[in-house]
This record gives structure tokens, C-alpha cells and sequence, in this order.
């Protein structure tokens, strides 16, 4: 996968599962014996670099701090939440979950060390580490500590007792994802049918629609979330021609002007914006001008501009600096299909001269 994609899958999963109903739904998944002990209304979130010594922390990593209910009272304790989506899964994850533990620990530690006497006794608070892999292979590499220990065998017994618990997209099927729960651990269903052809892909938002639908009059910013979610995968991870579909399907199940409006609204990516605001610059110059040539030299020139600025702008994150050569060959592209169809490869190809050669 190109950085700027898993960017995007690490950043829009991280932004999720910040919101309380959506961590509960995964808490939900992987630790159902205690989640009713959870009090998530009340999490902290603590940023990887407060941690790290150097201050580079991995922001796809998400450290929550929380209250546990006991009998005798509220204890706090911190949630490690490892967002992976690579097709090759990290051997050393275990690793950097522990990492993170025994900073938050010495953080702890010293903040215990820092209190006026006389203080309580000193306890480490516990860490529930998570991996959140949505990849689409698998996870077939080291799971604990244990399993990335080397020789001679008779230390091992030494070592630190360490296993993530992990939630595998790649093992869980579509159709069981749309039948849970939780409106977010359905949404999954679509992450989990990336490599499905259209008309699968589809069936699933067809089926998966009418339940994040149920959200729009009682939790519209959950439902807006869940939705550019969606949006997001369609335009990073699946042909332009997929969303046009989601779209008609939308208008066979929402009966209601504003609503269809606003999934519209909703379902526009940055660079469907970016190609409207190419038009809309063109009629203007063009009605500047006065003439209808100049109308329709205007708007053909601000439609090529504005997908020349998309292009370079999505092509410099996934590909590297553009140096004169490319921007002049992008920039002498006067053919507003040939620029279309190298936008919506931009973020698909792996060099420029491979973009470039989209005809």
C-alpha cells in the first residue's frame, strides 16, 4: 500500500475509535467478559510522543487513558491501541505495545515520585494492548514476546509475559461484520470487501445503508462519521465508478429531499470539490470576459488547472516532489478526460512516469 493510503486508513480509523461509541464496539469484540466495567464516556487521550523520548511516537498508535469500575471504586488504566493496515503485518508489534506500556509506567513512576509525603503505595496501572489490523491478508507474523525470542531457549522463562489481543479483519467475514451489533462494526463489512468486485461490493452497501441509516435522526454526527468513512475507502481504495454507484443506491432508499442532499454533500471528495471549484472559476473568467468564447476558453482553462493542482497535490504524497520535467509535462495536458483519468489513478501507480502514461 502507497504511504498516503495507509495514512489515510490509519488516520480516519484513528479519528473513529477517539469517539467513545466507537471504541466500545471494539472494546466490545475483543474483551467482551469485562466492556460493562469500562467507563469510555470518560476517556483521556494521551498523544505517543508525550511518551517517547525523543518525542517521535507513531501517530496511528492510540494510547487511551480510562476509568475501570471495581467494587471498591474507579482504577484507571490505559487502552494501547496499535492501528495496523499494511499488506505485510509488523513482526515487532508486540514489541512496540510493550514499549509504550513501560513508558506510560515510567511516566507513572515519576509522577508517583514527584507527589508530597506522606503518599500512597505505588501501583502500576494495567495496559490492555489492542491490535486493529484490517489488512486483507491474514496475520501471520509474531503475536507475543514469546514468539520473538531468541536463543538460548532456557531464559526464556525469564522474559516479560506479553500478548497483545487482536482484532483480524482478514479472518471475519463480510456478511457476519453487517449482522453485528454496532453500526461502526458493521461499516467494517466495506473495509473487510476492499478486493470484492462492484457488484459484491454493492450488495454490501446496499444491506449495510439502511443500518447506519437508522443513526441519521438520533446520532447525525455518528451517521455523517460513518459515512465519510466509506466515502474515504471508496475514493482511496476502489475504482471512481463505485461511488457513482453507492449514490444510486442511496436515492432507492432515501425517500427524503434534505436527506439525499445531504449524503450527496457527504459522498464529495476533496478532488470532486476541487474539479467543481475548476468549473465554477471558469464561468467566472468566462463571464469576466463577456464573450461566449471567452466563457468557454475560461471554463475549459479553470477546469484543467484545478485537476493539474490535484494531480500534483495527491501525486507529491503518494509518489515524491515532482520536479520541473513532470510539472511541465502535467501542466502542458490540456485534455480535461486524459486529466480525470490520471487523477483518479493518482494514488493507484507507484512512479510518475507510470501516471504520466495515462492516456
Amino acid at each position: 500500500m502507497s504511504e498516503p493510503a495507509r495514512e489515510f486508513a490509519d488516520k480516519t480509523f484513528r479519528d473513529l475509535l477517539r469517539k467513545p461509541e466507537n471504541l466500545r464496539a471494539l472494546l466490545q469484540e475483543v474483551v467482551p467478559e469485562f466492556v460493562d466495567s469500562l467507563r469510555v464516556e470518560q476517556l483521556v487521550s494521551i498523544p505517543p510522543t508525550f511518551l517517547l523520548p525523543d518525542g517521535h511516537g507513531r501517530e496511528a498508535d492510540l494510547l487511551l487513558e480510562m476509568p475501570f469500575r471495581t467494587a471498591t471504586g474507579d482504577e484507571t488504566f490505559l487502552v494501547c491501541i496499535s492501528i495496523e493496515h499494511q499488506s505485510q503485518p509488523d513482526p515487532a508489534i508486540a514489541l512496540r505495545c510493550l514499549t509504550y506500556a513501560t513508558l506510560y509506567w515510567d511516566k507513572k513512576w515519576s509522577e508517583w515520585k514527584a507527589l508530597p509525603a506522606p503518599r500512597a503505595e505505588f501501583r502500576l496501572p494495567p495496559v490492555l494492548p489492542i491490535v486493529f489490523y484490517t489488512g486483507t491478508r491474514p496475520w501471520n507474523s509474531s503475536r507475543s514476546i514469546a514468539e520473538m525470542l531468541g536463543g538460548p531457549a532456557v531464559l526464556h522463562p525469564f522474559q516479560p509475559v506479553w500478548q497483545p489481543v487482536y482484532f483480524d479483519l482478514s479472518i471475519r467475514k463480510a456478511d457476519d461484520l453487517l449482522n453485528a451489533g454496532d453500526a461502526f462494526i458493521q461499516t467494517l463489512a466495506i473495509v473487510r470487501a476492499e478486493k470484492e468486485d462492484s457488484a459484491e461490493f454493492a450488495r454490501l452497501f446496499r444491506e449495510l445503508f439502511p443500518r447506519i441509516n437508522l443513526l441519521y435522526n438520533s446520532n447525525r454526527t455518528r451517521w455523517r462519521d460513518l459515512l465519510c468513512l466509506i466515502r474515504d475507502w471508496v475514493y482511496h481504495r476502489r475504482r471512481h465508478e463505485d461511488r457513482d454507484r453507492l449514490l444510486v443506491i442511496v436515492q432507492e432508499q432515501v425517500f427524503e429531499t434534505a436527506q439525499e442532499s445531504e449524503v450527496k454533500e457527504i459522498m464529495e471528495t476533496y478532488a470532486d470539490v476541487m474539479w467543481k471549484r475548476g468549473e465554477q472559476r471558469g464561468e467566472q473568467r468566462g463571464e469576466q470576459r463577456g464573450e461566449q468564447r471567452g466563457e468557454q476558453r475560461g471554463e475549459l482553462k479553470g477546469r484543467a488547472l484545478e485537476s493539474r493542482d490535484v494531480i500534483l497535490a495527491y501525486g507529491e504524497k503518494n509518489l515524491g516532489v515532482a520536479d520541473a520535467a513532470i510539472r511541465d509535462q502535467i501542466n502542458s495536458i490540456v485534455d480535461l478526460e486524459r486529466l480525470r483519468r490520471i487523477r483518479d489513478r493518482v494514488l493507484d501507480v507507484t512512479s510518475w512516469s507510470d501516471l504520466l502514461a495515462t492516456e
